[in-house]
């Protein structure tokens, strides 16, 4: 079916600097044989009755679902059997006219036998899921040994990975910036696949105080960059939220007390010098990976105490009205719901008395989107907000995609 994305935006009289903008888009779905896109399978545009789609950080472009009525004919197509290959792996994109909205790889395909009207189920992993097809180990030949030597940064540990073991990762590396941080002495050599690496064993800081995030976007290009919240991508209001939004704090998470362990020797705690009396002292042991530097297991540490030594804050907002683009100083334009993403920042401008009128991440009405997830038919958009995630025996983001995390 096609998807057109139609609404009037009116405003109120206090909302009268508003753009007044109609929306008309589709999405388009397309199949490729792979991402080089010589052979087109197939048009999906004008059949899907089930379309939703992901993005997450790390990661990028992360899940897709989708349903297509077809014959039996058809579906054979996409099935494994004997002396037919099926299509798993082929390159799905989501388009809306030529700018991708989503692309990743067919990696489960069925349906349901039982039912009077055939459809072909479709589940699809964004390129981030591919740094799982090869593992990696700086001792294998043509690799880097990060123990010896100085100015190993993490985006030179993650460039050579994506280059030897993520062939279907883009070659074009411009959008991986360096967080500075020597890590010359971190110890790799546990065989392992790049995703677990760049998750689990890479400090994703700067200086302590700072979080960065690895994405694979448009064109399977990959990007390492730091969390900032000097642009406002996105403003929306609480009336646009729908049903089942929530942000709660939770105390639970609380740990101001923050001792890296390496390689099973304790390093140096760090506590909250701030920490209110009527407070009590909460410790957590932080796992760092094995030769990192002392320096640099301290930044992790510094940054782990930054993240927990306040009640940990949740939110989950469904957004089912309207969202506005003001990316751009002084505008403010209407938007379909699938264009926002993980690691932009959104703000709901109502949701407490403020008047703050620059970005800033304070995670009470202005937030860095950790993970998006939207639903073509019902046309609604579930946005869960960057938070500290909840385990911290090693420092990573809560939405690691694993092959098997469905």
């Amino acid at each position: 079916m096609p998807f057109p994305y139609t609404f009037p935006i009116t405003f109120g009289a206090d909302l009268e600097h508003f753009i007044d903008t109609p929306i008309m888009q589709s999405l388009r779905v397309l199949v490729w044989d792979d991402y080089n896109k010589a052979t087109l399978l197939d048009d999906f545009t004008d059949d899907f009755t089930g379309l939703s789609f992901s993005t997450s950080l790390h990661g990028g472009f992360s899940r897709l679902s989708m349903k297509v009525p077809m014959g039996l004919d058809r579906i054979w197509l996409y099935l494994e059997r004997e002396n037919s290959p099926g299509r798993h792996f082929a390159h799905i994109e989501i388009l809306e006219e030529q700018s991708i909205v989503w692309e990743g790889r067919i990696m489960v395909v069925g349906l349901d036998p039982s039912g009077v009207n055939l459809s072909l189920a479709i589940e699809a992993s964004g390129y981030w899921g591919s740094c799982r097809d090869q593992l990696y180990d700086p001792a294998d030949a043509g690799h880097t040994n990060w123990t010896s030597g100085s100015n190993h940064f993490a985006n030179e540990i993650i460039a050579e990975m994506l280059t030897s073991k993520c062939p279907d990762i883009n070659a074009d590396q411009s959008n991986m910036d360096s967080p500075s941080l020597e890590l010359a002495g971190i110890d790799l050599t546990a065989r392992d696949y790049p995703q677990n690496i760049i998750v689990s064993k890479i400090p994703m800081t700067s200086d302590g105080t700072d979080q960065w995030f690895f994405a694979i976007w448009e064109n399977r290009k990959p990007y390492l960059k730091q969390r900032v919240a000097t642009t406002l991508h996105w403003t929306t209001y609480t009336s646009e939220l729908g049903s089942g939004s929530s942000l709660q704090q939770d105390a639970y998470q609380l740990r101001n007390n923050i001792l890296p362990v390496k390689d099973g020797t304790e390093g140096t705690a760090a506590a909250d010098a701030e920490r209110r009396s009527t407070v009590p002292v909460r410790d957590l042991q932080l796992t760092i990976q094995k030769g990192v530097p002392t320096a640099a297991e301290n930044e992790e540490r510094d940054r782990a105490l930054a993240e927990k030594k306040t009640p940990q804050q949740s939110q989950r907002f469904i957004v089912n009205g309207r969202i506005w683009s003001t990316e751009d100083e002084g505008a403010f334009m209407g938007k379909p719901l699938w264009r926002v993403r993980a690691g932009e920042v959104i703000r709901i401008a109502d949701l407490v008395p403020a008047t703050v009128a620059t970005p800033t991440f304070d995670a009470l009405r202005t937030f860095y989107i950790n993970e998006t997830s939207y639903d073509a038919v019902s046309n609604r958009l579930t946005i869960v907000p960057d938070r500290p995630p909840t385990d911290m025996t090693r420092l990573v983001t809560r939405s690691i995609q694993t092959e098997l995390d469905r």
